[in-house]
């Protein structure tokens, strides 16, 4: 009998302290945040910290092997989503990593606030590449910040 009652203790303990649990607030939360602006930045597809800035990526044609493709890209204000002008130059550049080879320059094209057209996009062998758009210093190519975009072809 003995050893059943310590069965029995043990499972009430293991109760209690289930219970315990379920009703303690877990400490997830700091109350002091803004939840505002986390929410909005958590729908950033991309973001550029030093401008606090989104930015998605839009495909017009997906280049393949053999075929050119474009883009564009749409920056905006994480807290109202609204098109946001760059303080900074951008820039755009194509890489095979495991080559340590670039592709051809793409040509970027401002089409209104905060949007821009990027073209001739070519990767000109199978593999990974990277998609390396960067803000850079006006009139060069020193990079601020960088978000890379992995791609397979």
């Amino acid at each position: 009998m003995h050893h059943c009652q310590k069965k029995i203790k043990i499972f009430l303990s293991f109760l209690c302290i289930l219970g315990l649990a379920h009703c303690a607030k877990p400490n997830y939360v700091d109350e002091n945040l803004n939840f505002l602006s986390e929410n909005k930045l958590s729908s950033c597809s991309f973001y550029f910290k030093v401008e606090n800035i989104c930015f998605d990526v839009e495909w017009g044609v997906r280049p393949g092997e053999a075929e050119v493709g474009d883009f564009e890209i749409v920056f905006y204000a994480p807290e109202t989503l609204a098109p946001t002008e760059l303080s900074h130059d951008l820039s755009v550049k194509l890489r095979m990593p495991s080559m340590s080879h670039p592709s051809p320059h793409v040509k970027i094209q401002k089409l209104s606030e905060g949007r821009y057209h990027v073209e001739r996009v070519f990767f000109n062998m199978p593999g990974d590449w990277e998609i390396q758009i960067r803000l850079v210093t006006p009139n060069s190519e020193a990079s601020i910040e960088e978000v890379i975009i992995p791609y397979h072809i």
